[in-house]
């Protein structure tokens, strides 16, 4: 039990922390969807200091998109409707496929 061990370390994220936190991660994470040609996130990128890597391929992933609409509910923030729209746009314009 890691409080037993090192009881003075042990601390916890206020609900204020949670949601900074989450919405920094989900802002991090549209702006991958937000630089790529097709409006879509990677399934893999790396970046450093010398060089960088995106894996250009979609996998149809939801956490995103399930993240920001959780956001919407949470604040009401009309900014996380907007992106959810646009991933839809985008997910209609480059994945959608004629059977």
């Amino acid at each position: 039990n890691i409080q037993q061990q090192h009881p003075q370390q042990t601390t916890f994220l206020t609900k204020e922390e949670i949601m900074s936190l989450a919405q920094s991660m989900a802002n991090g994470c549209w702006e991958t969807y937000n630089q790529t040609l097709t409006g879509l996130g990677p399934e893999k990128m790396y970046i450093s200091k010398k060089d960088s890597y995106i894996d250009s391929g979609y996998y149809l992933r939801p956490e995103f998109v399930e993240s920001i609409f959780v956001l919407y509910r949470i604040t009401g923030d009309q900014r996380y409707q907007n992106i959810a729209w646009d991933v839809f746009q985008s997910i209609e314009r480059h994945c959608k496929r004629d059977l």
